[in-house]
């Protein structure tokens, strides 16, 4: 899937796919951020259903009785878009989670798998981008509504402004997990005998890609550091290069939320020939 020819959701595939030709698969790894990452865009999913009883409360408190048909179109309008995506985010949010820990190796060596993986995230995007959409036309129309009808003297005010700010809520709530999601599964790095690449989507329309030499490369090791990520199990590991050597640079590659970093550590190493 590609969007606009410049969002290809599966360049890791792709990218593992021909690294594979080249070195051969038991010589290549990918590797992509730990499952806790994804822990915030599980919250700020279920915030959604706390805006959604919210609306519909409101909704409910300010047109049922006065007009019940109108309440119950507007009602199910939110409970299905919103249920719908909240739904399918979690889904996805929870199966990338059990995958990762399910899975005796904390990297992927299959192409295979990792284009597989990809479907449902084009899914949930298309659905995101649906439902984004969806709700700004819900709140334009919303908000020409006083302008079109009198309600003042049936409705209070106060609730469509209540309901539009709870709208933009939800529109800012859709767009900071869809970030999140793609931060997670569009930034990885794939290590081969020839080169450490780095690939960070710093937007839908944006990236960066970092393509280190191992002869560049003098130390990998890892950090232990806060009580949380000794408790999910996942560390930061530091890259030390020739120029950061000799200068006594601390380092300026760190690479975070790492699952099993000793096991991939001594992975790299091993690709690499450091070891």
């Amino acid at each position: 899937m590609k969007f606009l020819k410049i969002f290809n959701t599966r360049i890791d595939s792709e990218e593992l796919l021909e690294a594979i030709k080249s070195h051969w698969e038991w010589k290549v790894i990918l590797v992509k951020h730990h499952w806790a990452k994804l822990l915030p865009s599980l919250l700020f999913t279920l915030l959604s259903l706390w805006l959604l009883a919210l609306i519909i409360y409101i909704i409910n408190a300010n047109i049922n009785d006065w007009n019940d048909l109108i309440f119950w179109w507007v009602a199910i309008f939110y409970i299905i878009t919103t249920l719908s995506w909240t739904w399918f985010a979690v889904y996805w949010i929870i199966d990338k989670i059990l995958f990762q820990i399910n899975e005796k190796k904390k990297y992927i060596e299959d192409a295979e798998i990792a284009n597989k993986r990809k479907k449902r995230f084009e899914i949930f995007l298309r659905r995101s981008t649906g439902i984004f959409i969806f709700h700004i036309l819900f709140v334009v129309f919303n908000s020409s509504v006083p302008f079109i009808i009198d309600l003042t003297w049936r409705w209070n005010t106060t609730a469509p402004i209540v309901i539009l700010i709870l709208d933009f809520l939800f529109l800012i709530n859709v767009s900071v997990v869809m970030y999140r999601i793609i931060d997670y599964e569009m930034n990885f790095w794939i290590c081969t005998p020839d080169s450490l690449k780095l690939f960070k989507q710093t937007w839908i329309l944006s990236s960066d890609v970092s393509d280190i030499s191992p002869q560049s490369i003098n130390i990998i090791k890892y950090n232990r550091k806060w009580l949380l990520q000794a408790l999910f199990h996942y560390w930061s590991i530091s890259l030390y290069t020739d120029a950061e050597i000799r200068n006594g640079w601390e380092s300026n590659i760190v690479l975070n939320y790492i699952p099993d970093p000793k096991n991939i550590v001594k992975k790299l190493n091993e690709i690499l020939g450091k070891s």
